[in-house]
């Protein structure tokens, strides 16, 4: 006998884009990225709880950071945020 249950909450995603903020500001994982230096995101969705040492490629320049390839970034929909569960990793 199978003693399978539904866990209420939101559906665990994964994305795949840019990751583009700044050190204070939000963070954001881009589908369309502006070509300017430093990139700018196009569109997107807010990125909350990612530890910006633990992502691998990240960019720096000044206050701002993004990666130069596509991330995988796994967790909930909170809102109009995903929150992230565990720190991105390299796009195959």
């Amino acid at each position: 006998m199978c003693d399978a249950r539904a866990v209420p909450g939101p559906p665990h995603v994964t994305a795949v884009g840019t990751l583009i903020g700044t050190r204070d500001g939000p963070c954001y994982l881009a589908d369309l990225v502006l070509l300017s230096f430093p990139p700018q995101v196009g569109r997107g969705i807010e990125v909350r709880g990612v530890d910006l040492d633990q992502v691998p490629g990240l960019r720096r320049r000044g206050d701002r950071y993004w990666t130069e390839a596509a991330v995988l970034v796994s967790g909930r929909i909170d809102g109009e945020a995903l929150v992230a569960d565990r720190p991105p990793w390299p796009s195959p």
